[in-house]
């Protein structure tokens, strides 16, 4: 049978049976044929031929200076307490190529929550809600606490207030999309507390790290709505290499790409484009393997 994958990166055909695609084109592999090639067809040119297979784009991309930025990021996790060292070194030197995705009918009630990433997204989240508040309702996710209440606070509203053993049980039961820990108290963000209001046809502003949209796709197929505001050449500074490092790092989870203006021109833009999405059909990832085998010129990576 057909698998349907998402293109992760761009690629020019190096030969005349190879087929050009871009980032986030859908892509029917109608053939694993070897170790290095599978062959598509691309749905956007409807175009059909070889494309390089997971294994042959990963050798491609160690020729890159994407991979050296890699490497360096690779070497300034190494600076993080052990099992947080050990996940971030691999998520740095992973290389995204496809993903596997199913066509998603737009939902009838589920709303899918709005992640805002890159250059000057604090000062263009609150413009974005603003124009967004006569269309939809809009909530934020309650976090979970193992922090004891305060005077002047209520459970449920500032925090879900519960004990250092039922945080840690939840987060052994993989309960949350993130978690943390800050002076000695647990913090964490619950997958019922993105997809509970979300399937009350609530817009859930979502603003977790990155990994958290996987576990989302993955765990609870729920899908957000992720935009990555791109730094313009005139923009330097430490937020620009924030920007940048979000990038290099979680491109693959971009849904939209924006570029940067002025913060009024970029709210403008994405509010439309999240109006426009939740009434969109739509391409969901899913949870389904790619071969990923050696490529038969290399014994090795």
């Amino acid at each position: 049978p057909n698998v349907y994958i998402q293109a992760l990166f761009n690629w020019v055909a190096t030969s005349s049976d190879e087929i050009d695609f871009e980032i986030r084109d859908i892509l029917i592999v109608k053939e694993f044929k070897n170790a290095n090639d599978w062959v598509a067809t691309n749905i956007r040119t409807n175009d059909t031929g070889i494309i390089p297979s997971c294994a042959r784009f990963e050798e491609f991309f160690k020729t890159t200076e994407h991979w050296s930025q890699k490497q360096e990021l690779a070497k300034a996790a190494n600076d993080l307490a052990t099992q947080a060292r050990e996940d971030a070194v691999a998520e740095a030197l992973s290389i995204p190529s496809y993903v596997a995705v199913r066509h998603m009918p737009r939902p009838s009630t589920i709303l899918r929550p709005l992640v805002i990433y890159g250059i000057n997204k604090d000062e263009v989240f609150p413009l974005v809600a603003k124009r967004l508040l006569d269309k939809f309702s809009l909530v934020q996710p309650i976090m979970c606490t193992s922090r004891p209440i305060r005077e002047n606070e209520e459970q449920g509203v500032q925090y879900d207030f519960v004990s250092m053993e039922e945080m840690m049980k939840r987060h052994e039961e993989k309960k949350f999309v993130e978690v943390g820990r800050f002076n000695k108290n647990m913090y964490g963000t619950a997958v019922d507390a993105i997809t509970g209001p979300a399937s009350r046809g609530k817009l859930v502003l979502m603003q977790n790290h990155p990994t958290a949209i996987r576990r989302l796709q993955m765990n609870a197929n729920l899908h957000p709505i992720v935009v990555y505001i791109s730094p313009s050449d005139r923009i330097q500074g430490r937020d620009t290499k924030d920007a940048e490092f979000l990038r290099l790092q979680y491109w693959f989870l971009f849904t939209h790409v924006v570029e940067d203006g002025s913060a009024v021109q970029v709210a403008d833009r994405i509010a439309s484009l999240v109006v426009k999405a939740q009434e969109s059909d739509f391409w969901a990832v899913t949870p389904g393997m790619l071969p990923h085998t050696i490529p038969s010129s290399k014994q090795s990576i």
